[in-house]
């Protein structure tokens, strides 16, 4: 089952836990794309997580992108963000590229419930 996270409270956790909240979040998100794809083979948060420390944010990019485009594989209304949340990643704003990431989710895990 996907989890509907509130923005307003993942965006501030971010900002008080200085940047350790980003890292859950990424991981949650990651996770719910695995379990609304079913894919057991998806790429683990944790993964996703190491490889963001580890190329210093430059798998981050790359995790904005495609995972975008996953979510949009699964929106019924077929909203591509990718190439929006690729380039906010870039110029520094990749919590905004979050927030409409798990907007995204949470409107695919309302309309799976009805």
């Amino acid at each position: 089952m996907v989890q509907k996270r509130s923005l307003a409270v993942w965006v501030i956790l971010c900002l008080l836990t200085f940047g350790i909240g980003f890292f859950v979040w990424m991981a949650g998100i990651t996770r719910d794309v695995a379990t609304m794809r079913k894919d057991s083979g998806y790429r683990a948060g944790a993964t996703v997580v190491l490889l963001s420390i580890v190329t210093f944010g430059i798998y981050t990019l790359y995790w904005y992108y495609v995972t975008s485009q996953d979510i949009a594989k699964l929106d019924s209304q077929k909203q591509d963000n990718s190439v929006v949340n690729l380039v906010l990643g870039i110029f520094g704003f990749g919590i905004v590229s979050m927030v409409l990431m798990q907007n995204q989710i949470n409107r695919i895990a309302t309309a799976a419930k009805k």
